[in-house]
């Protein structure tokens, strides 16, 4: 890991070699990096091959001033929430709602929190968290997935809203 800034800087000059060793010894950091937001072993590999197509799509843009390892996890966790959102993958339990943790990362007593919080509310009050402030789907959308009234979905949302807000306020 120490050398991947090194090998990046010389793949981007065109050393084919430190291109293949670079690929070979970031796959298990970015696996893991996928792992976190989704424990589904039958898409970590799909992912894996989208994140590393990115990379090397991307690969002219590296600023080799700049951490490697910031650089890739980045994209590998652009990549995993890109992959989840397009699949439509139903989030239906508590432990799910971690598997597309927030962009606040770098906070992760944050992250607990809202994991926590999480849990206060109902399944159904989590999916559709998920699809509405994660997945970014309307009201309207959610209704039609989840077989609710849009206005069943509004209200449920609110509510939950309401209890995360309190459980967090403490």
């Amino acid at each position: 890991m120490n050398n991947w800034n090194e090998l990046l800087k010389q793949s981007q000059q065109g050393n084919k070699n430190s291109y293949k060793k670079f690929l070979t010894e970031v796959q298990p950091f970015v696996k893991a990096v996928i792992y976190k937001r989704s424990e589904n072993q039958s898409i970590i590999d799909d992912i894996l091959q989208e994140t590393l197509l990115a990379i090397h799509n991307a690969l002219h843009t590296y600023d080799s001033t700049r951490s490697a390892k910031s650089w890739i996890s980045v994209i590998a966790k652009n990549k995993t929430l890109d992959y989840l959102k397009s699949n439509q993958h139903k989030l239906s339990q508590a432990e799910d709602i971690a598997d597309l943790k927030m962009e606040s990362s770098n906070n992760d007593t944050n992250n607990y929190d809202l994991e926590k919080a999480m849990k206060q509310v109902s399944i159904k009050q989590q999916e559709i968290i998920v699809k509405m402030k994660i997945e970014g789907k309307t009201a309207k959308q959610t209704a039609l997935e989840l077989e609710m009234t849009e206005s069943a979905v509004k209200t449920a949302a609110h509510r939950a809203y309401k209890l995360l807000k309190e459980f967090l306020e403490v």
